[in-house]
């Protein structure tokens, strides 16, 4: 039988290590200051409770829009993903674009760097099948997909992000076949003034500032950024402006908001549509505006109406026309909005209507038009063009229960 050896100390004599060869060694180790740090751990913990400590605290439930009637998020019948305020403040990102790649079942695909062009899905699906909505107002590009997510509201902007999973066309029209992405933009609760300002290399710069104010049932909201960069290859470099403006009235009766947002881009597409032409541009401007009310009372009305302009210009050789001569595009947007809703025992009704009208004028996509029209700032004239308008009329009933799930 062989015998067992227990350690008390290491040797550091380099032949040592041949001594415990064809023997059975022991190695015994006593955690004596681990037990008395579990020990006195505990100790603190019930020496320093208080009657503070010990209270329940209950949370304000925060109403999301995954239906046409607000909802709390324990209510909602689908998956619906909630990034807070203090996730994005926590979240390590530059731009909203990066924010979403935190969403569990959103692919976030970005040509360029800071936000510049990104293509969002949902579920597997195409970045042509999903809505983005800037405080419930749908703001996608019926010209392409690619431009939807130009966003005029800064990541300091945002209050929170609700991404609605699977099919969501009966809440927030047809172009949400597999998801609905809704930005919800700051509240104001008192006066406030934020600046940053960054750099990096290649000539990397960004600077913003907003301002927060209120008085009385009146609040304001107002915020820029600039952006530029040389680019760290070829034809990627970039400049940007952006600019959001909104505003809420409150009243007994009704509450009214309204919003105006402008983005102006200019970046080089190296590589984007053609890798055989690494010298691409792309010139993009787009401005909103959008009302929206609700009333207050048994049967709430939240009427809403907007209005959006998108141009583009693509250069296929930056600065140079001649062989390839520039492609521009016109799109704009007009919607109304007419919502309404009530709550009963049964649970929560809601009912209305919705028309979006979509059209495109361009140099090189649609059918011919009858009469060109001229493309301001330039020689060139829109000769193709396409338009359509959805009317869609829509009801629904959720049955809330009213016995509590929680323990």
């Amino acid at each position: 039988m062989k015998k067992a050896f227990r350690w008390n100390r290491f040797d550091r004599k380099t032949y040592s290590v041949f001594c415990s060869l064809k023997k059975e060694v022991n190695i015994g180790v006593l955690s004596v200051a681990t037990a008395l740090s579990f020990s006195g751990f505990e100790t603190a913990v019930a020496q320093n409770e208080v009657p503070v400590q010990m209270k329940e605290y209950e949370l304000e439930e925060v109403e999301i829009t995954g239906s046409r009637a607000p909802l709390s998020l324990d209510e909602a019948a689908r998956m619906v993903t909630v990034l807070s305020r203090q996730e994005i403040e926590a979240a390590p990102v530059q731009s909203v674009n990066d924010l979403l790649k935190y969403a569990v079942g959103v692919d976030v695909r970005q040509r360029g760097d800071m936000g510049i062009q990104t293509d969002i899905t949902i579920r597997g699906g195409t970045f042509e099948q999903i809505t983005i909505l800037l405080n419930g107002i749908n703001i996608n590009n019926p010209q392409t997909g690619h431009n939807t997510a130009d966003f005029p509201v800064d990541i300091h902007d945002i209050e929170r992000i609700e991404i609605l999973e699977g099919p969501a066309s009966r809440v927030y029209g047809t172009s949400a076949f597999t998801g609905a992405i809704n930005i919800i933009t700051r509240t104001v609760q008192e006066n406030n003034l934020s600046l940053h300002i960054s750099g990096g290399q290649h000539g990397l710069f960004t600077g913003g500032a907003s301002l927060g104010y209120r008085k009385k049932s009146v609040t304001t909201w107002v915020s820029g950024r600039y952006s530029r960069s040389d680019g760290y290859i070829r034809s990627s470099d970039f400049e940007t402006q952006q600019g959001y403006y909104q505003g809420t009235y409150t009243h007994p009766d009704v509450d009214v908001s309204w919003q105006l947002g402008f983005t102006n881009r200019d970046f080089g597409a190296n590589t984007f549509y053609s890798a055989a032409f690494p010298d691409q541009f792309e010139h993009l401007r787009r401005y909103i505006i959008s009302v929206r009310a609700e009333t207050k009372g048994k049967v709430r009305f939240r009427p809403s109406v907007y209005w959006i302009r998108n141009e583009d210009r693509f250069e296929l050789v930056k600065g140079v026309d001649s062989n390839h001569p520039y492609n521009y595009h016109l799109g704009h947007v007009y919607g109304i909005n007419l919502n309404a809703y009530f709550h009963t025992r049964a649970g929560k009704t809601s009912f209305g209507a919705e028309m979006r009208s979509e059209g495109v004028r361009s140099t090189s996509l649609g059918k011919e038009l009858y009469e060109p029209v001229n493309v301001p700032g330039s020689d060139y004239l829109y000769t193709k063009g396409a338009d359509r308008t959805n009317i869609s009329f829509y009801g629904e009933q959720i049955f809330c229960s009213p016995v509590s799930l929680l323990p």
